[in-house]
């Protein structure tokens, strides 16, 4: 890796691991306040260098939390991946002019060992002294760098934890926004686990059922109980063909809830099958239509009346499209006119009008249609009769 590839690549991994500026950690302080006691030194610390700056991220016994990158004796074991040793800085032509060096905490003794991250070098696990060190051997060496080398698992296991709370937090908004829409739209969401029998409702479903979501879901058998007698049989026949075939279903029919109301619902399922295709588990969505089926069976109702009073009225009824053509004309309008249904339906009513009140009728009627009103003068439309 190239020193331009090694600046751009080791700041963003760094903050990829959400540690800069962070509260201290006990299991990095563990680590640090161990070297400390081993190689008996006064200071130990574990830095990241980052942002032109060597940041602490947990140090014993000296009061700072970041270096200049310029001074940072750091810099330089994450640039070779090797153990450095300085047995006294004082002598060092590296490092003799260093404030670290000239002034507290007068450093003489440095041992820093690589920690790295995903493969890469972020930092060091370093141990200072004021005194000089020339009996820091091999042995001392290997068991700095094995605490390095736990240093690293351990910011390895904090990104890995920093990402899966990542994805809770994710995973938490997305089920949030999902309890928003379907409170909003009243659609709820439920699956069935063939294998375990286990159902799982969302709480639109248990609210549909007049349930408290804070229970657990009915199983299958207690489900069916909630159905009439035709529309449970409907619903096993339907679970039982997904299960044998695959195929998802649509099922309108009534429950009955624990407080004796009825509701009208729509179920819909689909299914997931393993790699040999057998379903495993049926999922869908659970909506309310009561309110809804109330109003077309209203409707329904005031269309069948108006069209019993149409059927026996005695005068010219007749339904037109915005087109005008004619889609319903009473019995009594088929008398009047001599025409036959046939005729009579799909042609254009005006089409039905004397020839002198050809123009004057549907003016009137664009004029009552924004507001105006009809003429006195001209109260009643003739209409020409079929001679067919």
């Amino acid at each position: 890796m190239t020193a331009f590839e090694f600046e751009i690549k080791r700041p963003s991994t760094i903050t990829d691991l959400e540690f800069l500026y962070t509260a201290p950690e006990p299991a990095f302080d563990n680590l640090t306040d161990l070297a400390k006691d081993f190689f008996q030194v006064p200071i130990a610390m574990i830095a990241l260098n980052i942002e032109g700056r060597q940041w602490l991220k947990s140090c014993i016994g000296l009061d700072v939390d970041s270096t200049a990158r310029e001074i940072a004796y750091c810099d330089f074991p994450i640039r070779t991946d090797e153990v450095m040793i300085v047995v006294d800085a004082s002598l060092d032509a590296r490092f003799k002019d260093n404030p670290l060096v000239t002034v507290a905490p007068n450093i003489r003794f440095y041992a820093g060992a690589p920690i790295s991250c995903d493969g890469l070098l972020i930092g060091t696990l370093c141990i200072i002294d004021s005194v000089p060190r020339p009996d820091f051997g091999d042995r001392d060496v290997l068991r700095l760098q094995k605490l390095a080398a736990a240093v690293s698992s351990v910011l390895l296991v904090s990104k890995d934890a920093a990402a899966n709370q990542a994805i809770i937090k994710g995973r938490e908004k997305t089920q949030k926004t999902i309890g928003l829409m379907e409170d909003i739209s009243g659609v709820g969401r439920w699956s069935f686990d063939i294998g375990s029998g286990s159902v799982w409702w969302s709480d639109q479903v248990f609210h549909i059922h007049g349930l408290s979501p804070d229970d657990s879901a009915p199983s299958y058998p207690e489900i069916l109980k909630a159905y009439s007698e035709n529309d449970a049989e409907k619903l096993q026949a339907f679970v039982n063909r997904a299960i044998t075939t695959g195929e998802g279903y649509e099922l309108a029919a009534k429950i009955i809830r624990p407080d004796g109301e009825i509701r009208d619902v729509v179920a819909k399922a689909t299914t997931l099958s393993d790699a040999r295709g057998r379903v495993e588990v049926l999922f869908g969505v659970f909506q309310d239509v009561t309110e809804y089926q109330s109003v077309i069976e209203r409707l329904e109702e005031s269309e069948a009346r108006y069209k019993l009073l149409a059927d026996n009225a005695n005068d010219l009824v007749l339904q037109c499209k915005i087109d005008g053509t004619v889609d319903y004309a009473s019995p009594s309008a088929l008398r009047i006119t001599g025409y036959d249904a046939d005729q009579l339906i799909s042609s254009k009513w005006c089409e039905l009008l004397h020839p002198s009140d050809a123009e004057r009728v549907p003016n009137a009627i664009r004029s009552l249609a924004q507001g105006g009103a009809i003429s006195a003068e001209h109260p009643l439309a003739r209409i020409s009769q079929s001679h067919g």
